[in-house]
């Protein structure tokens, strides 16, 4: 497992990646953006009213998920800026991620 801290948040990426395939299902800008870690086509797609939090029909993933998944930090960054739910969970009900880490 990887553990990355991104901006008071704790990352906690397991394992299981998504495939090349799944993300085939995704609008092409998505698929660009978690291939090369660049936020730039996802924004374009955010801006012109992609619903951030839409969960996959088969593995009900959202981009978020993935990103973790993979470790695309700035994909994560701009998804949590931009709002995404970070409490969504796919269908085998596997937190990919958790939120803030504990205040002491």
């Amino acid at each position: 497992m990887n553990i990355k801290a991104l901006s008071g948040w704790l990352i906690l990426v397991l394992a299981v990646a998504s495939t090349s395939a799944q993300q085939e299902k995704w609008h092409p800008a998505i698929a660009e953006a978690l291939q090369h870690d660049d936020p730039t086509p996802l924004r374009n797609l955010i801006g012109s009213g992609f619903i951030i939090d839409t969960q996959d029909e088969t593995s009900g993933e959202t981009v978020l998920i993935m990103a973790a998944a993979q470790g695309k930090l700035n994909v994560i960054k701009l998804l949590v800026n931009e709002g995404a739910n970070v409490d969504l969970q796919d269908k085998m009900a596997t937190p990919r991620y958790i939120g803030r880490p504990p205040r002491t």
